[in-house]
């Protein structure tokens, strides 16, 4: 049964150049000749080394009667001596080949796929040889009803029990990861908790025995031949589900808690390793793109368990070990984890960038520094990022270039109200102590827009409601001035609306000229908006007028020393913005002509009236 042994349905060119290299007769010429050098993938060989990989860890020999052994149960609880001796056979035959398509040069003209299924195949075997080992050293009755599950899909074999059946397709035997979670799930429902925990931590030390056995053998490929991802085990899912079974399960007694909690520590690396390994095996493209986001799912899911269950040890030793550097800094933010991010500056590639970039994100630039020295290679990253210049300025007593710096930031500033805030208010203090007579133009700027902000700081509550914002003004986007007008004049009523007005009328100074028109041509058309146009009155028109918002606000900027310009009566009065209720009605226009010749004098004080009448 070696690797001479008889190989039924694997009849090509390569299992004759096996059979010869099996024998130490090279099988160069042969080989050559079926698979001359291409610089194109040879699907033939890919099909050929896939089969005949099948075909010996499927292989049955008829003239072997270790494979016609009987039971009277069908699933007998401990496996045979000559069984494992076959299976241990097959592995020989199996790593054999292996070594064989080395050595002859095709392994690595193969499809990373057929590659991947190679090593898959040579996982499979190890697991049933330690499955087949747990079997004839302990008895789990878990694993007879996953067998039983796993064959119930299978046609009948005649002359094989149904142990032996199980045991030939070796190529199959990853269906049997998911009949023993299937298995178990079917018991949660009959079983007491106390006792379905018992069940799972069963299942768990039988999944755990196959999952270490593929993880030896994968690692004695990728040393010997250079291939043997687990990605194979990302595909199936199952670990997916069974780690969401176990970690949803009810508190039990501390003896099985404790094992059950090592397990499932032991159960999220396999799943994070078979997901990573995934995403390496796919090449570049979208399907990849799917897999690299659902894994980065899965493993902040998975972290983010033992971190909400206080077990930080595991937590970080994950993190290190797939590079969730996210977590790792997140650790080091609670004092009961005692995680200290120096070391790992040294010790994970990639690590300071990524610190770096995530505070940077953040405007955590305190706990960036408050970890140590930078380090030449940080610094150098670190030279790129303008607004740290003023830390350096700063320490170095240079408070007119704090100055300077923090004001071109804090003016270029759009995404955070109060980064924007903090910057500009830092750089007016600095060019306060500065000793430079160049700062005053800066300062003159910077003092503009800190006035700026504080008309976005003091929105109405009811405005802020209105338009579904952030009432935390410090995580509000910077607004710009025609926003802030927009916000200020719009659904407002008579109670409150000529103070809002007021402002609005204020924020036109910083607005760019070529919008100030149309923005003061929807001030006034909503301040006409303020009063209710549709009452017949009988009063004057002189009263009639001082009864409007439009004449309050005129007084109020007067009173408050402001220069008025107001639009032109017939672009006001045909201002789209206007309801068709209004530019229809004679006596608002007539009221709104009239007001326009009566401020005229009534302003024209102490302060100049620009009035642009008709």
């Amino acid at each position: 049964g070696g690797p001479g042994g008889e190989l039924r349905g694997a009849g090509d060119p390569l299992r004759t150049a096996f059979l010869r290299y099996c024998r130490g007769d090279p099988p160069d010429e042969l080989l050559a000749r079926v698979y001359p050098r291409k610089d194109s993938a040879d699907a033939n060989l890919d099909a050929n080394a896939t089969a005949l990989s099948s075909a010996l860890i499927d292989d049955v020999v008829a003239s072997d009667p270790r494979w016609a052994e009987t039971s009277g149960d069908p699933v007998v609880p401990t496996a045979s001596l000559l069984l494992r001796n076959r299976l241990v056979d097959k592995q020989t035959a199996h790593r054999y080949y292996l070594r064989f398509l080395r050595d002859s040069g095709l392994l690595h003209r193969l499809l990373p796929s057929s590659t991947a299924l190679l090593s898959r195949h040579s996982h499979l075997v190890a697991a049933a040889i330690a499955l087949s080992n747990r079997m004839a050293t302990r008895s789990v009755a878990v694993v007879g009803s996953a067998i039983s599950r796993t064959m119930a899909r299978r046609p009948e074999q005649p002359g094989l029990t149904l142990q032996d059946r199980f045991f030939k397709d070796l190529s199959r035997l990853s269906d049997f990861f998911v009949s023993i979670v299937d298995s178990v799930r079917d018991e949660s429902a009959n079983l007491e908790p106390p006792e379905f925990v018992r069940l799972v931590v069963d299942a768990n030390s039988v999944l755990l025995e196959l999952l270490a056995a593929i993880g030896r053998e994968a690692e004695s490929n990728r040393e010997a031949l250079g291939c043997g991802s687990t990605g194979w085990l990302g595909e199936l899912e199952f670990l997916r589900g069974w780690f969401e079974l176990v970690t949803a399960l009810p508190e039990v007694a501390a003896d099985s808690e404790s094992r059950l909690q090592r397990q499932v520590a032991e159960l999220a690396g396999w799943l994070l390793e078979a997901e990573s390994s995934r995403c390496a095996e796919e090449p570049e493209g979208p399907r990849r793109d799917r897999l690299v986001g659902r894994y980065a799912g899965t493993r902040e899911a998975v972290l983010e368990t033992f971190v909400a269950t206080r077990r930080f040890v595991v937590a970080l030793g994950l993190a290190e070990r797939f590079a969730d550097y996210r977590t790792i800094i997140r650790l080091s933010e609670i004092p009961e984890a005692g995680v200290s991010l120096a070391r790992f500056r040294d010790e994970l590639p990639g690590f300071s960038e990524f610190f770096c970039d995530f505070c940077l994100e953040r405007g955590k630039e305190a706990t960036l520094l408050r970890n140590g020295p930078l380090g030449g290679e940080l610094d150098s990253r670190l030279a790129g990022f303008e607004w740290l210049r003023w830390l350096d300025a700063a320490l170095s007593g240079d408070y007119a270039a704090v100055h300077r710096t923090l004001a071109a930031l804090g003016l270029r500033e759009r995404e955070f109200f109060g980064r924007k805030r903090t910057m500009l208010s830092l750089s007016r203090l600095a060019g306060l102590v500065a000793v430079d007579d160049g700062v005053a133009d800066t300062m003159t700027t910077v003092a503009k827009d800190l006035n700026l902000l504080e008309f976005q700081e003091n929105l109405p509550q009811d405005v802020l409601d209105l338009v579904s914002m952030d009432t935390d003004v410090s995580n509000m986007p910077v607004l710009l001035p025609s926003q802030l007008i927009d916000m200020y004049t719009t659904g407002r009523d008579r109670l409150n609306g000529i103070n809002d007005f007021l402002r609005a009328v204020e924020l036109l100074g910083n607005v760019d000229p070529p919008e100030v028109e149309a923005l003061r041509l929807a001030i006034w058309s909503r301040v006409l908006q303020l009063d209710d146009w549709s009452v017949n009155s009988q009063d004057s028109m002189e009263t009639l007028i001082k009864s409007t918002a439009f004449f309050s606000l005129i007084e109020r900027l007067h009173a408050d020393g402001y220069d008025i310009v107001l639009p032109p009566v017939s672009a006001l009065l045909g201002y789209g913005g206007l309801p068709q209720s209004l530019t229809n009605n004679v006596i608002f226009q007539r009221i709104v002509r009239s007001a326009y010749e009566f401020v005229e004098p009534y302003l024209n004080g102490s302060k100049p009236v620009t009035m642009v009448l008709d």
